[in-house]
């Protein structure tokens, strides 16, 4: 991390700690869903998601990161709702549908070279998130 801030115990630690749980949370509707202990693709999407975890804590300075946990001064009532619903009901929509369609087979046949792509699509978003401006 970029050197130890006034923020680190508490700030640092509930950063680590949401993201911890955002990938046990995603791991476990993922394969409850599908039912799928050994779906590859799901293991894939999660070790994407724990090197954009790592690669946000390695490049970001420790103040940057205490602030993109915390809700800021002056936001609004209605955009906290909002916010929580979509990067809460979102995720999960999305990650439990994936489950479903993985256990009962809903789409044609999806070419692995597509899934390799897309998973590599998420994962240069979520490192492009890490880049502090």
């Amino acid at each position: 991390m970029g050197g130890k801030t006034k923020y680190f115990n508490k700030e640092i630690s509930k950063w680590w700690i949401k993201n911890i749980v955002t990938m046990v949370v995603t791991a476990a509707v993922l394969f409850i869903a599908s039912g799928k202990p050994a779906w590859i693709m799901a293991w894939l999407y999660l070790a994407g998601l724990f090197l954009v975890i790592i690669a946000n804590a390695r490049v970001m300075e420790g103040e940057l990161l205490a602030e993109r946990s915390r809700l800021q001064e002056g936001t609004q009532k209605w955009d906290i709702a909002l916010s929580f619903f979509v990067a809460l009901f979102g995720p999960l929509l999305t990650w439990m549908i994936a489950g479903f369609e993985v256990r009962f087979s809903w789409s044609a046949y999806f070419f692995p070279g597509l899934q390799y792509a897309s998973l590599l699509m998420i994962m240069a978003g979520g490192l492009l998130g890490s880049w502090p401006i």
